[in-house]
């Protein structure tokens, strides 16, 4: 049974070499994330590749404890730091079950989860939050990443040359936080999705190759107004999504004389959105 973790580790790291080889083409949450977050440039590129690698070392880890021994309870076994380093990297919470304190991990998952969801709603509401308090959420949600990842550190420390294996201490354990945790980080592209511009026809709005975010489930309980950028499938191939600024509404007249746009009879004031 315990070979059944190769699964995961197959397909961490067939995600991270996907990563590598189709870089350009690829989408993550936090290439979202940071451009919104007005972090660029070599930073944000460290970032992203930061989290290649962790996919990757996960993935590596995996595959080694499904290569493992069967241990037993009680059986003494060496705590291993940078295994620890590794674990709480790629999982929050997971060195903590390595070192025999599950229910220290589950307390540090728990306030990343509340804040990773937090940041999500932040970022589904638009303009209605200031990027300060977005910032802010970003800060708090690394800050609470590092300190675990220091804190399961020193528990090792504490115990790794005397370790008596815990019941934590299983396989299927390991492999059950991972799958749970990864569930719960998928949840926020239910209601956000990342996309990248394609083209300058939003310019200069959006600018070839800006990464945004698009909340799914904002027009459930608004009402699209003039000037809104959204998001639609084409209607004459639907596999294309296009993103355009709503300048009519319903029972609106539009007229296009001169490249200058009138709305029920009247010149749109279009010079923050477009450029001649």
């Amino acid at each position: 049974m315990k070979q059944l973790l190769k699964i995961p580790a197959v397909l961490l790291i067939g995600s991270a070499l996907y990563t590598w080889i189709a870089y350009d083409e690829y989408i993550s949450f936090t290439e979202t994330l940071l451009p919104l977050l007005n972090v660029q440039g070599a930073f944000k590129q460290i970032i992203n590749w930061v989290f290649v690698a962790v996919q990757a070392g996960l993935g590596v880890l995996l595959w080694q404890l499904s290569r493992e021994k069967v241990l037993h309870e009680g059986k003494k076994k060496h705590r291993k730091m940078w295994l620890v380093a590794l674990l709480s990297i790629g999982n929050i919470g997971l060195g903590h079950i390595y070192c025999g304190r599950w229910q220290r991990g589950l307390k540090w998952a728990v306030l990343f989860i509340a804040l990773f969801l937090m940041n999500i709603v932040f970022l589904s509401s638009g303009d209605s939050v200031p990027s300060s308090l977005l910032i802010l959420g970003f800060l708090l949600l690394l800050l609470v990443f590092i300190v675990q990842v220091i804190d399961a550190i020193r528990i090792a420390t504490t115990v790794h040359t005397n370790y008596e294996l815990q019941p934590c201490n299983r396989w299927y354990v390991y492999f059950g936080w991972i799958l749970i945790f990864g569930m719960i980080t998928e949840i926020p592209g239910y209601f956000v999705k990342s996309f990248r511009s394609q083209s300058d026809s939003m310019a200069p709005t959006l600018l070839v190759g800006d990464n945004f975010a698009v909340n799914t489930f904002y027009y459930r309980s608004h009402q699209p107004i003039r000037g809104d950028v959204i998001v639609f499938k084409y209607p004459e191939d639907e596999t294309k999504m296009f993103i355009k600024r709503i300048v009519g509404i319903p029972d609106d007249t539009i007229q296009i004389q001169n490249k200058i746009v009138y709305v029920n009879g009247k010149a749109l004031d279009d010079k923050a959105w477009t450029q001649r």
